[in-house]
């Protein structure tokens, strides 16, 4: 079974909601006051890693279209590195502002 065009448009939203969800959270966790006692450090950790974890799946993608044959798949993986961006801009600014 291979991908439709409205099936990777509905995995586009759901990729926005998974890259914009969490800094709705950081934000929500900041005024909250759920970081620890140094939050530039808690700030940091989280974005850098959520910067891996999308380059991670970014790296995943071509690999894994040719390996289940759902060329697709490729499409999205401008979507994941425009994320990626983000949130590795959002660690770099919040290191260079915070620290």
């Amino acid at each position: 079974m291979r991908f439709t065009v409205k099936q990777i448009a509905w995995l586009k939203v759901f990729l926005h909601l998974a890259g914009f969800l969490p800094l709705v959270w950081l934000f929500w966790a900041g005024h909250q006051g759920y970081f620890s006692a140094d939050p530039a450090k808690d700030i940091q950790h989280f974005t850098g890693r959520m910067a891996l974890k999308f380059l991670l799946a970014t790296l995943l993608v071509a690999p894994l279209a040719r390996y289940a044959k759902q060329p697709l798949l490729i499409r999205i993986r401008r979507l994941l590195g425009l994320w990626c961006f983000a949130w590795a801009t959002l660690h770099l600014t919040s290191y260079t502002l915070l620290e």
